[in-house]
């Protein structure tokens, strides 16, 4: 059998997506070895994988007044310092390279030191994201979108785009992309390279008796969270809570990096927790606000829930968009204006158009074990590797 080595970036949603895949492959025989960050090492356990810990400096969440300018200077220079850290984890790669022995390096798009570590040893490399496939036309789009037609333009004139986004540095033979088809934005504009092997979600193995399950069986139910990255004040939770307060929606925030008691006295059909179990409490929602991160987006799918998003990175913007063009999302602060946020819940909520597209893309995704397609994707890149390197011998 073959033996896999895969480098993860220490943040759930690139994590969390590498776990099913991790799982399947073990289950399968595979000889895999996880290099992670002390602080998801445990979610590889009982996975059946070697998991080897390896501390990587981050960056950690984005606060919500990244606009100042001092805050975005310092951010660039912690951003600079954690780069310099970063340099050096190849190094430490490549030393353990004598016990991995990896038939196949599978790296997450934004641990690019795996990626160097493999060309270095003359590994096959495989690329993964947690979230869809982006290509030089979707990456000049969002920068479009965010920063203006000139700046667009003029990154790409002059091939600097490639820094907008690392799926445009991407040299793997296979790049794997936890996303479906019709989730995938420019699906035409990829080719045999990128496999679409979402998607790729665990339940939780959590419950929470704090919750108010009875009140959500009961009535429709808003979730909220918008991630664990781009960080949501006070404020925004607070905006939220006023908006459905006394109406008949039960609202469950998961408010992550902010604490629930900022947000001051809650209407009695509000319940602010930092975390929830998501996909349980998706299970019982009828609309989830989102940042549209694509675990999320995936999770909602499979759950059949509509949603309103209010993304901010890139791809966040992207899978928004495509969303809104699907018929199962709006995004706030666009189509919808926060102060419309119950109305357009109630809309989402009531469309049957919207129910019957959900109901079709969550199909498809109940549809064999989660990593299956991934693992098929990786055994069959081994298989012709080896095969490759034998018929050279």
């Amino acid at each position: 059998m073959s033996r896999f080595l895969f480098v993860t970036f220490p943040m759930h949603g690139h994590v969390d997506p590498m776990v099913p895949v991790v799982a399947e492959l073990a289950a399968r025989g595979a000889g895999v070895d996880v290099v992670a960050d002390p602080r998801f090492a445990g979610a590889f356990a009982g996975t059946g994988a070697r998991v080897h810990e390896i501390e990587i400096p981050v960056l950690g969440s984005v606060p919500e007044g990244l606009d100042d300018r001092s805050a975005r200077s310092a951010r660039r220079r912690a951003n600079a310092d954690v780069r310099r850290r970063r340099a050096r984890l190849a190094d430490d790669l490549s030393e353990r390279w004598p016990d991995l022995r990896p038939d196949a390096v599978i790296t997450d798009l934004y641990a690019e030191w795996g990626a160097t570590a493999a060309r270095r040893n003359g590994t096959p490399l495989v690329s993964f994201t947690g979230t869809h496939a982006v290509n030089r036309r979707m990456a000049v789009e969002g920068v479009r979108r965010s920063a203006g037609p000139v700046v667009a333009a003029l990154l790409n004139a002059t091939g600097l785009i490639r820094i907008a986004h690392p799926a445009l540095r991407d040299r793997a033979d296979l790049a794997l992309a936890n996303t479906t088809d019709e989730l995938q934005p420019d699906r035409a504009g990829f080719g045999e390279r990128h496999r679409l092997v979402g998607p790729l979600l665990r339940e939780d193995s959590i419950d929470d008796p704090g919750l108010p399950w009875d009140a959500m069986a009961a009535g429709p139910v808003l979730y909220v969270s918008s991630g664990t990255v781009y960080e949501r004040g006070a404020e925004f939770y607070r905006t939220v809570a006023d908006t459905f307060a006394d109406t008949e929606w039960t609202v469950v925030m998961a408010t992550a990096r902010t604490d629930p008691a900022e947000l001051g006295a809650l209407p009695a059909n509000v319940h602010a927790r930092r975390y929830v179990p998501q996909s349980r409490v998706l299970r019982s929602s009828t609309v989830f606000l989102t940042h549209a991160g694509m675990n999320s987006v995936l999770d909602a799918i499979r759950c059949e829930v509509p949603m309103l998003t209010v993304p901010c990175s890139l791809d966040q913007k992207g899978t928004a968009d495509h969303l809104e063009r699907l018929g199962v999302g709006e995004v706030v602060g666009r189509t919808v204006a926060v102060g419309d946020l119950l109305t357009a819940a109630r809309r989402l909520a009531a469309d049957p158009e919207v129910r019957a597209t959900l109901r079709r893309l969550a199909a498809p995704m109940t549809a064999g074990r989660p990593g299956a397609r991934a693992a098929d994707a990786l055994e069959e890149f081994a298989a012709t590797r080896l095969a490759g390197v034998a018929a050279v011998r």
